[in-house]
């Protein structure tokens, strides 16, 4: 297997830790996913004592901000005598509460243009900028979009409601921002919320963002998800030269628009690095994570589920369109919705290969509002792809669906191993769909199938208009006349009612049929995916998080289980292979 023949280069950026806390994160990014530079999880500096002495006074650095109480003629404020203001700009080393609503309008936005620095902090005169809620005072912002810009700047335990939002950066010059966290906040919308993202990292060609960190946020009720129209109200936004962002532990739901929308408009290299990791998003429309023209983006351990379909776009978990060149989809947990995985097209970028990586994700309950039919590759699947390629699907189990892996491309590289397929005919008008679907190619080099288990009796594949209902026939067919390696799958009976996916995906499960018959390509991947993202990122971790190879060799399926199997060897007879998921 030949990954990344051309290797993509990019510059190495070198950032500054925000605040040199000692306190060490007890938060561990999932998967595939590089540790951000910043520590986004630090504590904030304690409030001053001048603010609880007697007589209470103010406190250089220390700002104290009643939006509809306070006045600009003091110069901090205190709970007692609160300022009514942000300061603009905010000096570095600025600790900021806000007591209530906050809405003042700066040529229309509220305007958070923060000095703050990479020191240590130290109040009023260097480190980052802190604006927080004040304990107990439900800090909000309303009205007004927020814009945040500037350098090293915290917002954390926000209320943001009201027509209100946060956007990091701004597409107009001269508003460039790095080294911004925005966390532990709720974002509330409204049924009349337009085409715009609650939360959003945004840049220009001139004045790029960096470096941002979006944690722990709670993303709802934003649109009207029942509009007959296309209204884009997407909970999360990452725009044009917005690069090395970490999206993490959010979640985002009741939405007319997308829970996640990354780069709607080209250039593709304008976004790049993109972490997204441990968010849930359900109950949006069109899609719950998708990239556009991104170079770079990591989707893994996320929970995404309940998508809602349109008459302009199927429901779809995750995915991309056009040029999400370096897209890795690892260990995720995908159901209810039209599509679990899609790409559906991409286009042509010359001198460069569209690469595609599908990793170890768990896709279940996939269905359709309409039966489903077997006209072409292009029907529901737990996994469908037109676009790109090159194609790389691993170690993922899909249970429940109309079809498995669907591929309808007409030209590239698909290479499929270590999948459990099983149970491929919901909502199906002839009552059985495909585990694999290849539309347009039947054998290496453009098509590769090894290592992956199949229920027997239910066993269906179509590769280029020709059905195998075996696999002693499938890999006779995939290794004749080839000089590839040689292909290997197995099938058994499976037992579906002894199937509890929503245990599984808590606990895995435990068969030593499957021990040790997957290919490693872990190593390769690992390596690949550094090199792109000038970081130590291994992959090799299962999707509860257990070394990969705990046996001889990789197991079939995205859980890796502690036994080993001494007696590695192709089944006599397929028949004769069970499989008992609990």
């Amino acid at each position: 297997m030949n990954l990344y023949p051309r290797k993509a280069t990019y510059s190495i950026v070198l950032f500054f830790l925000l605040f040199s806390s000692q306190i060490i994160s007890a938060y561990q990014v999932p998967i595939g996913i590089p540790e951000s530079p910043l520590n986004f999880e630090q504590t904030p500096p304690p409030r001053p004592e001048s603010w609880t002495a007697n007589p209470v006074s103010e406190t250089n650095g220390y700002y104290y901000i009643n939006f509809t109480t306070g006045s600009d003629s003091h110069q901090y404020g205190t709970p007692l005598s609160p300022r009514r203001t942000i300061p603009f700009p905010i000096p570095a080393g600025s600790y900021i509460e806000i007591d209530g609503r906050y809405a003042n309008s700066l040529g229309g936005v509220i305007k958070m243009n923060s000095a703050g620095t990479a020191d240590a902090w130290a109040a009023g005169s260097k480190g980052p900028v802190w604006i927080t809620s004040a304990p107990g005072k439900e800090g909000s912002f309303e009205k007004y979009k927020a814009l945040a810009y500037g350098s090293n700047l915290f917002i954390s335990n926000m209320l943001v409601q009201n027509k209100s939002s946060i956007q990091i950066g701004s597409m107009s010059e001269g508003y460039g921002a790095t080294n911004i966290v925005v966390r532990d906040s709720e974002f509330i919308g409204d049924p009349l919320t337009g085409n715009i993202a609650l939360l959003s990292a945004v840049g220009h060609q001139n004045s790029s963002t960096s470096n941002i960190a979006l944690y722990n946020n709670v993303i709802r009720d934003l649109g009207d998800i029942y509009n007959p129209n296309d209204v884009d109200a997407t909970c999360i936004g990452v725009s044009g030269y917005t690069s090395y962002v970490w999206i993490l532990k959010n979640k985002g739901f009741n939405a007319s628009g997308p829970g996640l929308q990354i780069n709607a408009m080209p250039p593709r290299t304008a976004s790049h690095n993109i972490y997204v990791g441990d968010n849930e998003f359900y109950n949006v429309r069109q899609s719950g994570m998708w990239v556009k023209y991104a170079s770079n983006v990591v989707f893994s351990s996320n929970y995404v589920h309940n998508i809602i379909s349109t008459p302009w776009s199927p429901a779809k978990a995750m995915g991309g369109q056009y040029e999400p060149n370096g897209l890795w989809m690892i260990n995720n947990k995908i159901h209810d919705t039209e599509y679990g995985i899609r790409i559906p097209s991409t286009n042509a970028i010359e001198d460069t290969d569209i690469k595609v990586y599908i990793i170890g994700n768990v896709i279940y309950n996939i269905h359709t509002e309409s039966p489903v039919g077997t006209s072409s590759a292009w029907e529901s699947a737990g996994i469908h792809i037109q676009g790109a390629q090159e194609r790389y699907i691993y170690n993922n189990l899909i249970f429940n669906t109309p079809n498995g892996i669907n591929i309808s491309s007409t030209f590239g590289m698909t290479d499929i191993k270590n999948n459990i397929i099983l149970k491929v005919d919901a909502n199906h008008t002839t009552g059985q769909g495909y585990q694999i679907w290849s539309e347009h190619h039947q054998r290496a080099p453009e098509l590769l199938i090894s290592n992956n288990f199949f229920g027997t009796d239910e066993m269906s594949l179509q590769l280029n208009k020709t059905n195998f209902t075996t696999t002693l026939n499938l890999d006779a067919h995939l290794n004749a006349g080839t000089t590839s390696e040689v292909s290997t799958n197995f099938s058994g009976p499976v037992d579906v009612t002894q199937i509890d996916l929503e245990q599984i995906s808590v606990e895995g499960y435990d068969n030593s049929l499957l021990w040790d018959f997957g290919k490693d390509m872990y190593p390769e991947l690992s390596t690949t995916l550094s090199e792109l993202l000038n970081n130590n990122v291994p992959i090799d971790r299962d999707f509860l998080r257990q070394e990969r190879v705990l046996g001889s060799s990789v197991d079939i399926g995205p859980f890796e289980q502690q036994g080993t199997n001494s007696n590695i060897i192709i089944p006599e007879k397929p028949g004769n292979v069970q499989i008992i998921l609990q």
